[in-house]
């Protein structure tokens, strides 16, 4: 990038964009608590107020993951936790919550 060329093939860029599609996917999860139970808190906390309670082992596997990415030194040194399959089924398990409290908006 130093040298004015980006790498938009191989393992790097489908990294980059993989994490940038789960960053998305944590952020709109937590926006979306916030906007149900109309409280400023962390996900845990917001997550036991909504009723009814839903689906969110995948979702709360993308929220883990980013902290890690986000707060921690070593990022995802360690490698990586979730699956492409584990951030579909945390997308499906974003929208499920949205269209059952759809009338709330």
């Amino acid at each position: 990038m130093a040298s004015g060329s980006v790498r938009t093939d191989g393992k790097w860029a489908a990294g980059f964009y993989f994490n940038s599609a789960l960053l998305r996917i944590a952020a709109d999860y937590h926006r979306l608590l916030k906007a149900l139970t109309r409280l400023n808190e962390n996900v845990p906390a917001l997550r036991k107020l909504v009723s009814p309670p839903f689906e969110h082992r995948n979702l709360d596997a993308v929220h883990k993951e980013v902290n890690e990415l986000k707060h921690t030194p070593n990022g995802l040194e360690r490698g990586r936790q979730v699956t492409f399959a584990t951030a579909t089924a945390a997308l499906q398990e974003l929208v499920d919550l949205i269209e059952s409290h759809q009338t709330q908006f």
